[in-house]
């Protein structure tokens, strides 16, 4: 018999105590656990950047950013988390996103779809690791960034943050250990469809090595762009922390070094009474295999499930092991935002020029709705899957390879022998005969399209025009402490799961992920504009420009129709984890 995956703790009871004790060490149930200092875990040993596109969007613009997590204590080594979240949170308590992405050996970049129904005003963009959750709100990165709507008339007044955890830098050249980037462009000012020349030298002055990532980024500058500061990458990566203090605290919030871990708490529906102890199943709709995962919940009525990539971008369907138990208990699901609470602000009136600049970019993403065609989402891959639960089952039915059947009874009585469903008093029974045992046992529980189900009542108006796939286990399995007299798993054509059951019986959670960009997706050196006319206000945007050697780097671009003055910025890390940074800017005229 093939070994089962040991993170789905599913394998049958005749498997021997070896196999079952390996199965138990990796069944985790939540708790506290001590961050350890300076070693890739504690709370402080991670520093986070952001390189954004720009600070100015309209709703319905993608904002695109470009990921530089480093192990703060050293940062030549790789840092441990592998999952980072995004707040965009209103100032003034006004609507708000999150979301997440998986982060790779490499800086990572992508884009968020800013949502059409969010009100216009400055947000506080943040970004932070699991890990980061355990210290204060002042150590994670966080941007302000001007949102527009178009639904909504241009502002002429903006309610700017008095005070925040961003911090500001303006110095054009950066001199750091030695290390320092000049850039600069062919020209001051250009014409109109003229082809812009940026060039970046790398001066590494006593350095060991020759070799750096970074993202550029050239925008039309904001004439308020003094109320928006830009954070600062190396006042972002100096914030001061007190690791003798940081190395003492209970660290809540562990890193997530191998994947997404999903937490949560389960108390009385009238009071915060915990429930604890209690059997938790997680499962996920699917047509190939069953991916069930088993915890309990420990005094504190808290659970806590390690999930794989293969979870992503589904719906994690949440439940009890002894449903009738439990009608009395609530779910909450810790969707890991930070909350930075409200910020102080003062009214700034914005002058004309200002006030024309906000109204010309917002008539520029009209044009760019007009003209721009959707684009396919892009699907997040799923991991390999390289066991099955089953291995093998005991027989696989296609009840469609038969004459018509209409209800799951007659499928029962006519193609499934070690099978029986009874109806009597409109309730029903399921037997499953245990070959090894020779015993007929009831179960309660069938697998509908990989999802635990109860409700035998709808089962049994399942027929052969419902049912693709029909597999059998015939003998007593262990789902963590859980045990389960044989098995039915019934596959259907829809591969769908009733809402009543969902509502009533489950707690379902969206667990999203944003892709990344691919490490592979080329980059072009020269971005021209999608139509004519072209009024783009970012003329270039290239998160994965590397540096090696000591040569010269052009960068080749054409200019758009919008006259502006625009910005130049690079930021980016040696190969070494230290920061690099350079501005300069050239008018479009």
């Amino acid at each position: 018999m093939e070994k089962p995956n040991k993170s789905f703790f599913l394998v049958r009871c005749h498997v021997n105590l070896l196999i079952l004790l390996t199965l138990t060490a990796f069944y985790y149930l939540p708790g506290t656990v001590k961050c350890e200092p300076y070693s890739g875990f504690s709370t402080g040993s991670e520093r986070l950047f952001v390189h954004l596109e720009k600070l100015v969007y309209v709703t319905g613009e993608s904002l695109k950013y470009k990921v530089y997590l480093l192990n703060g204590t050293s940062p030549d080594k790789a840092p441990c988390s592998k999952i980072l979240y995004f707040t965009l949170a209103g100032v003034e308590g006004n609507t708000r996103a999150d979301w997440r992405i998986n982060l790779g050996e490499r800086p990572v970049s992508g884009s968020f779809t800013i949502p059409g129904d969010m009100k216009a005003g400055i947000y506080v963009l943040r970004a932070y690791t699991n890990l980061m959750r355990n210290g204060p709100v002042q150590q994670v990165y966080a941007q302000h960034v001007l949102i527009m709507s178009l639904s909504e008339v241009t502002p002429e007044t903006l309610m700017i943050p008095l005070s925040g955890d961003t911090v500001a830098g303006t110095e054009p050249v950066i001199v750091q250990n030695g290390y320092m980037l000049k850039l600069a462009t062919t020209k001051a000012s250009y014409t109109v469809n003229e082809k812009i020349k940026i060039l970046i030298d790398p001066d590494f002055q006593q350095m060991p090595e020759n070799n750096a990532d970074l993202s550029v980024s050239v925008s039309a500058v904001t004439p308020f762009q003094e109320l928006i500061p830009e954070t600062d990458i190396y006042a972002c990566l100096k914030r001061e922390t007190n690791h003798s203090e940081i190395t003492d605290l209970p660290c809540k919030y562990p890193v997530e070094n191998k994947g997404f871990i999903l937490t949560g708490r389960i108390r009385h529906r009238d009071n915060p009474a915990p429930l604890s102890n209690a059997k938790i199943l997680l499962s996920v709709t699917d047509s190939i295999a069953p991916q069930i995962l088993y915890t309990e919940t420990d005094a504190a009525g808290e659970f806590r499930f390690y999930l794989s990539s293969i979870y992503d971008n589904m719906d994690l369907i949440l439940q009890f092991g002894d449903q009738s138990r439990y009608a009395d208990y609530i779910w909450e699901v810790d969707h890991k935002a930070i909350y930075g609470g409200h910020l102080s602000t003062e009214p700034v009136l914005l002058q004309q020029q200002s006030v024309a600049f906000l109204n010309a970019i917002k008539d520029l993403r009209l044009i760019e709705a007009i003209y721009t065609s959707e684009k396919p989402v892009m699907k997040q891959k799923s991991g390999v899957r390289d066991v099955k639960y089953f291995s093998p089952p005991d027989f696989i039915i296609y009840p469609g390879d038969y004459l018509e059947l209409v209800n799951f009874k007659e499928i029962a009585d006519n193609i499934l022998p070690d099978v029986k469903l009874m109806i009597r008093n409109r309730e029903v029974t399921l037997q499953i005969l245990n070959k090894r045992t020779k015993l007929w046992q009831e179960n309660n529980m069938v697998l509908l399209n990989g999802v635990p189900y109860t409700d035998l009542a709808y089962i049994a108006t399942l027929g052969t025009k419902d049912i693709q796939r029909i597999e059998v286990i015939s003998e007593n399995l262990l789902l963590g402490k859980l045990t389960l007299p044989c098995l039915i798993s019934i596959y259907t054509y829809d591969n769908m799961i009733p809402e009543n059951f969902l509502k009533n019986n489950t707690f379902t959670y969206r667990n999203l992920v944003i892709p990344n960009n691919p490490d592979n997706e080329p980059i072009p050196e020269v971005v021209p504009g999608e139509h004519d006319p072209d009024f783009r206000t970012t003329l270039y945007w290239n998160p994965h420009v590397i540096l090696s050697g000591k040569e010269t780097l052009a960068l080749e671009f054409p200019a758009s129709r919008f006259k502006s003055l625009y910005t130049v910025k690079i930021r980016g890390f040696t190969g070494k984890g230290y920061p690099l940074r350079a501005d300069t800017s050239f008018e479009v005229k």
